[in-house]
């Protein structure tokens, strides 16, 4: 009983953590990639502006993510090549 509790406990504080990060890393990504699109589109410089604000913090929130999410499950080795390909 007590090896399914600790599993279960495992479970819940590195997997879960770790699946939570990865999805807020893909949202991450996905408004940077609207922020790619707005800056491409627009023609003021302001809301060129508000789009590069907006791409940088979506990088930065993708590698803070990312990093909780390797933290969480360091032993899962493709993450950080996950992290590397989203960040290029």
């Amino acid at each position: 009983m007590l090896k399914v509790n600790d599993s279960y406990q495992g479970l819940l504080d590195r997997d879960a953590s770790a699946a939570l990060r990865l999805t807020q890393a893909n949202r991450s990504l996905e408004t940077a990639r609207a922020s790619i699109s707005d800056m491409v589109m627009t023609r003021s410089k302001e809301a060129r502006a508000r789009a590069e604000a907006g791409l940088n913090y979506a990088r930065e929130n993708f590698v803070r993510f990312m990093d909780l999410a390797i933290q969480a499950v360091p032993e899962h080795s493709e993450l950080p090549k996950l992290k590397a390909d989203g960040f290029s």
